[in-house]
């Protein structure tokens, strides 16, 4: 049934001093909701929750006994009032008749023991410490430190990174300075250009790793292969193999042998 009132009771005052504005405000509302048209709050938090629903059956067991006392003065007035004692041990010392007594029993289930209060009621500091502020849980979350991803090196880019950085063409003039530096007597256009025609290789498929060794091996061959002996260059005809292939005079030589024989 809808009331136009209720009490709130001054000992929840210390309860409710745990709670802020807004959460007062809440549950003010939700009283007011539950006394008006029965209507059970959804939007509560957990400590303004608990202390709702103990002051709600506090108001509905006022209620019920309200509803109760109303009825019985109305069937009393029915009857035309409250009965008068009939005798002296009709009588009780406290003036009212054993029906308008409220038996010990009664008084017990309505009265909420010390011990189950006791449950009900959260402490200050336990609720304090229940609580987490809109503020504290703001500052929470943004204590959080936020991961940094981490690239992941692209393995096979790098690779073929490193095979092209392995090995750098030389310039003539790099080719000079380190023929300088080592002692080698080397034509840096002539290495630069025939192993420029080949792509840089050695050999049919191989690609040049050491651009220096190979002026080493340049160097080498040249020198064995490119300059004639000292007996070649001189003319002497006498020795058979201070001549190459290409220059043998086969008559002369046959004369020659001729004539040696004859003498």
């Amino acid at each position: 049934m809808a009331k136009d009132n209720f009490i709130i009771h001054l000992e929840y005052r210390e309860q409710m001093n745990i709670l802020t504005a807004e959460q007062k405000g809440m549950l003010l509302d939700a009283l007011c909701d539950y006394a008006e048209s029965g209507a059970e709050p959804s939007d509560l938090d957990s400590a303004t929750q608990m202390l709702y629903v103990t002051m709600r059956q506090r108001m509905d067991r006022e209620t019920d006994n309200y509803e109760k006392k109303v009825t019985r003065l109305k069937s009393n007035g029915a009857k035309g009032g409250r009965p008068k004692a009939n005798s002296e041990a009709d009588k009780k010392p406290n003036g009212f008749s054993e029906n308008q007594m409220v038996s010990g029993e009664n008084l017990k289930n309505q009265m909420v023991s010390g011990e189950n209060l006791k449950n009900q009621m959260v402490s200050r500091e336990n609720l304090k410490n229940q609580m987490v502020s809109r503020e504290n849980l703001k500052n929470q979350i943004s204590d959080v430190p936020v991961p940094v991803p981490v690239p992941v090196p692209d393995i096979k880019r790098e690779s073929v990174r490193e095979k092209r950085e392995r090995f750098s063409p030389p310039t003539p003039g790099q080719v000079t300075e380190y023929a300088k530096q080592a002692g080698l007597i080397i034509d840096a256009e002539k290495f630069c250009d025939y192993y420029a025609s080949k792509g840089w290789k050695v050999g049919p498929s191989s690609p040049m790793k050491d651009w220096k060794a190979a002026a080493r091996n340049w160097a080498r061959n040249d020198s064995k292969y490119s300059q004639p002996s000292q007996t070649a260059r001189s003319g002497t005809r006498g020795n058979f193999c201070a001549y190459g292939h290409e220059q043998i005079d086969w008559n002369a030589l046959g004369k020659m042998i001729s004539n040696n024989g004859s003498g």
